[in-house]
């Protein structure tokens, strides 16, 4: 690795751009390595470990089953992935199995993936913004991460990475996509953009299946964006890459027999919209015992605790500033699917690993719209 970063270095020496894209991969991939040694220095030495019961253990036995099956030949039994009909997360078995039949038992296939995450987090913020504002944010998503309680800490997906979890993987698809259609936006590089975009929002449904809603409102601006341009011809591939999201409806179909579109797991809702509307009635009713409004207060603390004054505040003003002024298209998508991967969480879990993605969305919004401020204009005019 050493080496080749060697080479890298003196092939983009006399071209500034690549060797400013050179030196950002290169500071991710030294704090990736960094944050896994931090975390759990055996990811790095290659003595892969999983505490029992936990769900990155699950995960990566199946993987294991798959690429075993893959060797001996067993396709059907490869396919069928170890569940007749999804319980578990559908998507990161494959992957873990193609992480086991490249670099054996370890996780470096992960490793090398989390790598990934800050650099697209940096063209995100160039595109939107400066180049100088993306590296001031990159900087911090890595090293000082102030905003870690927004979604925007780099360690926590090393974290997530290091239990095997599929939110890291998942939420570096839906960056991509993202920074592919502001690409798409700007009318750059439109030709087969569209299909990498689609495949990688499929993909990310089949990893998480609550990411759907993002999944899906990222995908139907990109075939406004296509139709709007009249990419026609471009539609139709789009449409074959993201036909990938009923992966998981064929598989429960063929082998259990079932219409199941996802996972056969129970999503445990913890509210429903009667309750919500029960909630706020007998509020306005004073009846402070009812037992729905308990629940609505217990989920909006676990949402955001009292603590976390400052995202309220955040959201706030991004409502503020969107009914104030006009933004461009892409910021309505963005914020549409804000609200929605909230209101997944209202719903059913409501914290931790599970809030990323709302929460990251929420604070890319957010810089976006100071960035846009007349007075921050007025300061780089002088």
């Amino acid at each position: 690795l050493l080496l080749i970063l060697l080479i890298l270095l003196v092939y983009f020496y006399h071209d500034k751009k690549k060797y400013f894209n050179c030196l950002i991969f290169s500071v991710s991939s030294f704090a990736t390595v960094v944050l896994f040694l931090i975390r759990d220095i055996n990811i790095i030495t290659g003595l892969r470990y999983y505490r029992g019961g936990a769900d990155g253990l699950l995960h990566f036995s199946f993987g294991r089953k798959i690429a075993q099956n893959l060797s001996d030949y067993n396709f059907y039994e490869a396919l069928k992935g170890s569940e007749h009909i999804y319980y578990f997360m559908p998507g990161l078995r494959y992957f873990s199995s193609l992480n086991n039949y490249i670099f054996g038992d370890s996780s470096y296939g992960y490793v090398i993936i989390c790598i990934f995450i800050p650099i697209v987090i940096f063209r995100i913020f160039n595109e939107l913004i400066t180049t100088k504002v993306a590296l001031i944010l990159f900087t911090s998503f890595i090293f000082i991460p102030v905003f870690e309680n927004m979604g925007f800490g780099y360690f926590n997906y090393v974290w997530q990475a290091a239990r095997y979890h599929a939110e890291s993987l998942s939420i570096l698809f839906i960056l991509v996509s993202f920074y592919l259609i502001i690409k798409i936006h700007q009318r750059k590089d439109i030709i087969i953009m569209n299909l990498l975009i689609s495949i990688l929002l499929s993909l990310a449904v089949f990893l998480r299946p609550n990411f759907l809603p993002t999944s899906l409102i990222f995908f139907v601006y990109l075939i406004i964006l296509l139709f709007k341009n009249h990419y026609f011809n471009q539609i139709i591939f789009s449409l074959l890459g993201y036909s990938l999201i009923f992966i998981c409806l064929a598989h429960n179909f063929y082998f259990g027999k079932e219409l199941v579109f996802f996972t056969n797991a129970a999503v445990n809702f913890k509210l429903s919209i009667y309750m919500i509307f029960d909630a706020l009635y007998s509020l306005f009713t004073f009846n402070i015992q009812n037992e729905n409004l308990s629940t609505l207060k217990n989920q909006f603390f676990d949402w955001n605790p009292i603590y976390n004054i400052h995202r309220l505040i955040i959201i706030l003003f991004i409502f503020y500033r969107l009914l104030l002024n006009k933004y461009e298209s892409f910021v309505y998508v963005l914020f549409i699917s804000m609200l929605s991967q909230h209101g997944v969480l209202f719903l059913t879990h409501a914290s931790s690993r599970y809030a990323y993605l709302a929460w990251l969305l929420t604070f890319i919004l957010f810089i976006y719209l100071i960035s846009k401020m007349n007075f921050w204009k007025n300061r780089y005019a002088i």
